[in-house]
């Protein structure tokens, strides 16, 4: 209740005091008083991947985001990471569609990731060496029934027609959307 009606501001750590638990405490006191308490929502938070929805103020207090705020947060984190990463990040949806593919594809195989946005998951496959697309498509499959499934695979560089080996993780994550 304290923090919902805190939303977008900072809340000292004498006001969580005061309105949570109806205490007049000093900053020191207050401090003590609720850090079992905080750690444990931090916590609680945490698990439902929202741990961001607090931030800690250093020798202040917390400053409450909106769940909004919170989510578009870690949206732009996740954006950053993906985009720098230096693994080929490739997310499909569970309708086998590709919908992302991180930039490091160009440097790797020198194709544009956006030639694989928005087309069937068979044009990634189609990447693949014949001799290796089933072990690929059986981890691939294996990986949406849970768990991780690792395979190693050659690609076909598009301008060489080299072979060039890869180790590929599949991870099924569960977006809500069914991808």
């Amino acid at each position: 209740q304290v923090l919902m009606e805190a939303e977008g501001e900072t809340v000292t750590y004498e006001q969580l005091a005061l309105r949570a638990q109806d205490l007049q405490l000093n900053l020191l006191k207050a401090r003590q008083a609720l850090s079992a308490h905080m750690s444990n929502l931090r916590t609680k938070l945490r698990h439902l991947d929202i741990d961001d929805y607090i931030e800690n103020v250093h020798g202040v207090g917390y400053y409450i985001r909106s769940l909004e705020d919170t989510l578009t947060h870690e949206r732009v984190k996740l954006s950053i990471i993906a985009q720098h990463a230096a693994d080929i990040i490739v997310y499909v949806d569970g309708d086998d569609i590709v919908r992302f593919v991180s930039p490091s594809v160009t440097q790797h195989v020198d194709r544009d990731p956006n030639q694989f946005i928005d087309q069937p998951f068979d044009l990634i496959v189609d990447t693949v060496h014949d001799d290796d697309k089933e072990a690929f498509l059986y981890a691939f499959r294996d990986a949406r029934t849970g768990g991780d499934q690792t395979v190693n695979c050659r690609g076909i560089h598009p301008i060489s027609g080299e072979h060039i080996w890869f180790e590929v993780v599949f991870s099924a994550l569960d977006d809500g959307s069914g991808g």
